[in-house]
């Protein structure tokens, strides 16, 4: 959370803003509502991010009562992130495969939420700590079905890790074979009449991929085509040019965006705001 690039005053408004295409109307103005909230905001409100992750850590080896307190701070992050930072796993898009991992979150905080103790005795009283497994059974039950709650919890966290690692190479292979197809296509030899234009040729080229935090971007496209960006890493990147509003569009983890090319012929360099070190160069001509 306090890496440079969540941590940047604009950081957080941007990706949250940038969430709001292709999601309902209910959707876009919770999106709009964050990114006011965040706006210049976006240092401050990591640092307290941060902090507050810290006390739910540190809060799971603490006594009962403040485990609880902590599980429920977990669980109320989790919902927070759920609905402004992943847009509801961006459900109501028909593009998700999954919910994301809010829900999972606070599914993992319940299975660590601390089992009461106190149990009811014959003549109306209560007894705790290791009175009350006199009924050693229904004890033993209990720390069973406890046990069973956190290991679903942790093996769900792995297949939602194992589910992001499969979409991402699932993207790839499918990258991957319609660039071979493509290939394929204009290798074969067609009627003179029915060969492509190089101004066709660029347009069905326009597209840039994005692969581990690096660009890769056609040899030029033509003025006014509509470019699509492939975000095949698991953090949101975007595509901004580096001088005037010639284009500015962000592409969340796993998902492909469009902008249109500026009409003027020329070389625009861009960069993602969120990785300094990410550059590329669009050739419009």
């Amino acid at each position: 959370q306090l890496a440079p690039a969540n941590r940047a005053p604009s950081a957080l408004h941007d990706m949250v803003a940038g969430m709001a295409d292709g999601e309902p109307a209910w959707i876009q103005s919770i999106d709009h509502l964050g990114a006011t909230l965040l706006a210049g905001r976006g240092t401050g409100v990591s640092i307290v991010l941060a902090t507050l992750f810290a006390l739910v850590a540190l809060g799971i080896m603490a006594p009962t009562r403040l485990r609880r307190a902590a599980l429920v701070l977990a669980m109320v992050l989790a919902a927070l992130i759920w609905i402004f930072g992943q847009d509801f796993g961006a459900l109501a898009t028909g593009r998700a495969t999954d919910p994301n991992s809010g829900p999972l979150l606070i599914l993992v905080a319940w299975c660590y939420w601390p089992r009461s103790r106190v149990r009811s005795t014959e003549d109306g009283g209560t007894m705790t700590g290791r009175l009350a497994t006199a009924d050693p059974r229904r004890h033993k039950q209990a720390k069973e079905i406890t046990r069973v709650l956190r290991l679903v919890g942790t093996a769900g966290a792995g297949l939602l890790a194992l589910s992001a690692i499969t979409s991402c190479g699932t993207a790839q292979s499918t990258a991957g074979a319609t660039s071979a197809a493509t290939s394929a296509t204009s290798s074969t030899s067609a009627p003179p009449s029915s060969r492509s234009t190089p101004s066709s040729m660029a347009r069905a080229a326009a597209m840039i991929h994005i692969s581990s935090f690096k660009y890769a971007v056609p040899a030029s496209v033509a003025p006014g085509a509509t470019v699509s960006v492939m975000n095949m890493d698991g953090e949101n990147h975007t595509v901004t040019a580096d001088s005037g509003n010639a284009f500015d569009v962000m592409a969340t983890a796993g998902t492909t965006v469009t902008f249109t090319a500026p009409k003027k012929p020329g070389t625009y360099p861009f960069h993602c705001t969120y990785h300094s070190n990410m550059h590329g160069v669009l050739v419009v001509k």
